[in-house]
């Protein structure tokens, strides 16, 4: 079974492996592609050094904001020290530059997602985001390293909003999402199946406010619904029952849940007071005068594994 798993390994992603005493091999980030509807994607795959050759663990897919790429949306959260720490398979997916001829440029050409508020004229409308995360996913699965039912999505910023789309769209795949800055930005009516959500926001983000409203994105003014929309309607795809009730406050950290809700699944809010568009307890780069303050008044990365590891797919 061991030498099926590890000959996988290796035909799937081409890396070399390391044989321990212990039936571990020595991990580490390695780059991988693949095609979808012509377009070559590109992303990053972390395994934690201490993997055990035969045990399925969790995947956290990390969604990077607009502008970003694989490598700092896993930095941004520490996503590849949390792999080491907990013993989860880390991912790091890029986007989709508007010219891919072109140098990745913040302003002039960044990757996005095409979470669902792309312009007409945007080719990337077309991008079939979704599709990549599936793809990965199969790829993932084919290693025999991964525990299907421990699949989970988390993203910043258009990231987010991306993560909320991969969240409905491939609800029969996914365990659990957790958006960071950003709302719903598709119009659907349920889920085929049940998606846990914890959803993390500053109360002075200026790029996404948190009580929406109308907003500049790719070159258009859109309105945006708010953080505890996006949360609630969440939460009845769920069939939560129930006014919210408050789980933690310190702080100005608050976080609320709806619940009991279907099948065990939850919908949680947290909301970090005076902070701006940035990922609590995390490396954020950007300047404080455009994305505002950050926060360390919770590690985000700490509560979303922590809720995570609490939902498996039912």
């Amino acid at each position: 079974m061991i030498a099926i798993i590890l000959i996988g390994f290796v035909l799937v992603y081409g890396v070399s492996v390391k044989m321990a005493a212990k039936q571990s091999f020595d991990g580490g980030t390695s780059q991988h592609s693949i095609q979808i509807d012509g377009l070559t994607r590109t992303y990053l795959v972390h395994i934690p050094h201490k993997y055990f050759l035969g045990k399925r663990v969790a995947v956290v897919i990390m969604l990077h904001g607009a502008g970003g790429n694989a490598e700092n949306g896993l930095e941004q959260g520490k996503w590849i020290e949390k792999s080491e720490q907990e013993g989860f398979i880390a991912v790091g997916l890029n986007g989709t530059l508007k010219d891919p001829s072109q140098r990745p440029n913040l302003l002039t050409n960044p990757r996005v997602w095409n979470a669902g508020d792309l312009i007409v004229s945007d080719s990337r409308g077309n991008v079939d985001d979704v599709g990549f995360v599936n793809a990965v996913i199969d790829k993932l699965l084919q290693t025999g390293m991964v525990d299907q039912k421990r699949i989970y999505v988390t993203g910043f910023s258009n990231g987010a909003g991306m993560t909320f789309r991969v969240g409905v769209e491939l609800s029969n795949r996914i365990a659990a999402i957790a958006p960071v800055s950003n709302t719903l930005l598709i119009t659907t009516a349920s889920l085929k199946q049940p998606v846990s959500l914890i959803l993390i926001w500053g109360t002075a983000d200026p790029i996404n406010p948190i009580n929406g409203g109308i907003v500049t994105r790719f070159g258009q003014l859109s309105v945006r619904h708010s953080a505890e929309y996006s949360w609630k309607t969440w939460g009845g795809f769920l069939n939560c029952s129930g006014n919210s009730k408050i789980i933690y406050e310190q702080r100005g950290v608050v976080g609320k849940t709806l619940s009991p809700c279907q099948t065990g699944a939850e919908a949680l809010f947290y909301s970090v007071e005076g902070m701006g568009h940035n990922w609590p307890g995390g490396r954020n780069n950007l300047p404080e005068k455009i994305v505002g303050r950050t926060s360390n008044a919770i590690d985000a990365t700490d509560l979303i594994w922590e809720f995570f590891a609490k939902h498996n797919k039912v």
